[in-house]
């Protein structure tokens, strides 16, 4: 895989939401192939287990003394399925984060160099998501217990006032932006913490400290940055799934070539994000 020159420059200084959003854009108009096939590495076992469940979904095969057929061969590719995510959607997301990196910073793009580089970090990049997936699902517990017993205190006293309609309206609003700023947050974080990872090389605890910072430091916009971009990569699988997914083969290989697109330009915008905020 031979060098290409970067085609675009960037200036590295401080930038709006909205510049962030188009700053990942322009590189994905201008680096296209490159980028969407690196994201392609991450989503070939579901392009191919897709179409295969496809095909073990027909109904004509749920006949009396083949379930068990069916179960094994789910099994069988569940465990692959899982295996071949766990091995190659780290692998993907590291090597775009580290092409997106040198885009940025005006050098050649080389999608071996990247590969090499993801694969390098690969074993740091699965930890650290397993760490982060672990420390959010606590925070998401502990944050829902501690809402449910401060909503029945405070509802208890604003009943007892009689102020039982005006306090659920605010608490239902407080709750929906809560949710949707949490929803930016989570998925603008794995891109930061991806760079983190490969672009600065930390690991483990060092990583999710640096990634806390940074995402503390620039709270309000990438929690706004990462509402967009959840409701724009989740338009056009989902369009996908529901336009083509029912063809088998064909509908699984749309789905998933739509899937690595807007997971390119989701982690596009993240490393642009990263840059911003450091």
């Amino acid at each position: 895989m031979s060098e290409s020159p970067a085609a675009t420059s960037f200036e590295i200084r401080p930038l709006s939401m909205a510049e962030i959003l188009d700053t990942g854009f322009q590189l994905m108009r201008h680096h296209f192939v490159p980028l969407w096939s690196l994201a392609l590495v991450g989503q070939v076992p579901t392009i191919l287990l897709t179409s295969a469940f496809a095909w073990m979904l027909d109904p004509t095969w749920f006949e009396k003394g083949k379930i068990p057929e069916i179960g094994a061969a789910f099994l069988l590719s569940g465990a692959v399925w899982v295996l071949a995510l766990l091995l190659l959607l780290p692998l993907a997301i590291g090597a775009i984060t580290a092409a997106v990196g040198d885009l940025y910073l005006g050098a050649p793009l080389s999608m071996r160099r990247c590969l090499e580089r993801s694969l390098a970090r690969m074993l740091p990049l699965m930890v650290t998501y397993l760490i982060f997936v672990l420390v959010v699902a606590v925070a998401a517990g502990l944050a829902a217990i501690a809402a449910f017993g401060i909503g029945i205190s405070v509802g208890a006293l604003v009943k007892a006032a009689g102020l039982r309609i005006a306090f659920a309206v605010i608490l239902i609003l407080a709750g929906v932006a809560l949710f949707f700023a949490a929803v930016g947050l989570l998925a603008v974080m794995p891109g930061i913490l991806a760079s983190v990872v490969v672009l600065e090389g930390r690991s483990f605890f060092d990583a999710l400290a640096r990634t806390f910072s940074l995402v503390q430091a620039g709270l309000a916009r990438l929690s706004g940055i990462g509402l967009v971009l959840y409701l724009l990569v989740a338009i056009g699988p989902v369009g996908a799934q529901f336009t083509v997914g029912a063809i088998p083969v064909l509908g699984g290989l749309v789905w998933g070539a739509v899937q690595a697109l807007c997971q390119a330009y989701l982690y596009a915008t993240t490393v642009v994000a990263y840059f911003d905020v450091r």
